[in-house]
């Protein structure tokens, strides 16, 4: 993870580092642990074969090269070999008082997508081990709600955040391991995925909560700023000129009960941002609070959407012009065209030599659970 890593040193990004919301020992079943080690093994045999057949030579592409990405990235770590650890996944025992030793194994799938960017989805079959988890609470409103408050606002726009699950790292990658090797004559690998995965019944639960949690963040570091507590040398660069004396999020230009935690809250659905507002302003400044919020904690924003495109643009001009990241969709992509370099209206926006200049990055990144900075390092959740 090294590169990663890097990357969010130099950005002053945090990370979230979740605790998985596991059953108490003495009211999760019994998982057979031997059973579930040779199952896997069982899969990813049979996946190899059929991976290894002449006429699925795209298949075997697709899935090596999903895999090498992961790797790349860092979020798939290589434990050891299959033989030197079975032994350890075999007679592993599930114990409350110590998650973090918990080893386990489980089968990967591939899933077939209508993408040109990534046409094969490596995913984790998890349902074995989903007896051990609880669900949480479920943070997405009715569906019929979700449309009844977009009917109720003049204006609707909405955000996609980019690959949420691996942007957010377990406490207990040993619980999410996978079996790997790209040539069937070497050793079989055992790699830990050190994200939150899709088949995992709680993924939901802590994404919605780590989204909830920023902006708490966001709330503590404006009751900062105006107690003067706040040490802007810790706060994400393009973060930290958005909320300097006169700019869109100026601590001071905020109505007194501002929670960016509540906004957040109340537009989120699953791995999106959804607002319905009858004031524009208002709207563009949740927005980019939201985005550059987000930013910080290393998701991106893409595929924003809105029954207005003039107000997409000049947040995507702020957004860029403060150092983050926001993207429209394609889709609106003939309703701005021509107008990129368009009239920023009445809010100052730094350049990015600027906000670097402005505002130092901390001297350690390293992904450790730490509360007491507020956007620097990384966060936990339990």
């Amino acid at each position: 993870m090294n590169s990663f890593l890097g990357i969010l040193k130099k950005l002053a990004v945090k990370l979230f580092r979740v605790e998985p919301l596991w059953k108490d020992a003495s009211l999760a079943p019994p998982y057979d642990s031997e059973r579930g080690t040779r199952e896997a093994l069982r899969r990813f045999l049979a996946l190899e074969r059929k991976i290894n057949l002449v006429k699925n030579s795209r298949l075997r592409e697709g899935y090596h090269s999903s895999m090498q990405k992961h790797i790349d990235s860092g979020m798939l770590e290589r434990f050891d070999t299959y033989e030197n650890l079975k032994d350890s996944f075999c007679d592993a025992v599930y114990d409350a008082s110590n998650k973090e030793q918990f080893r386990a194994l489980s089968p990967v799938h591939l899933v077939l997508q209508d993408k040109e960017t990534h046409k094969i989805r490596t995913t984790i079959d998890y349902s074995g081990l989903n007896i051990l988890l609880s669900r949480g609470s479920n943070l997405l409103p009715p569906i019929h709600e979700k449309v009844a408050e977009l009917r109720a606002g003049k204006y609707v726009l909405a955000l996609d955040i980019t690959r949420q699950y691996i942007q957010i790292f377990t406490k207990h990658p040993s619980a999410q391991c996978i079996l790997y090797r790209k040539d069937p004559k070497d050793a079989i690998s055992i790699f830990r995925h050190n994200g939150l995965i899709m088949g995992n019944i709680c993924s939901s639960n802590l994404a919605g909560s780590c989204m909830i949690e920023a902006g708490c963040i966001f709330d503590n570091m404006v009751k900062k700023s105006r107690e003067q507590k706040l040490n802007w040398d810790d706060v994400y660069p393009p973060l930290a000129a958005a909320m300097g004396d006169g700019n869109i999020l100026d601590p001071n230009s905020l109505p007194r009960h501002y929670s960016l935690k509540t906004i957040i809250k109340d537009s989120l659905y699953a791995d999106n941002l959804i607002f319905s507002y009858d004031d524009a302003s208002s709207l563009t400044k949740d927005v980019v609070a939201c985005t550059l919020v987000l930013n910080a904690f290393s998701f991106k924003i893409h595929e924003a959407f809105s029954n207005l495109p003039s107000q997409l643009l000049e947040i995507e001009n702020i957004v860029r012009g403060l150092g983050g990241h926001f993207q429209i969709h394609p889709s609106m992509a003939k309703f701005v065209t021509g107008q990129r370099e368009g009239d920023l209206g009445q809010h100052h926006v730094s350049s990015p030599d600027e906000v670097i200049n402005s505002s130092p990055v901390p001297n350690d990144t390293s992904p450790e659970t730490s509360d007491s900075t507020p956007i620097c390092s990384s966060t936990s959740i339990t």
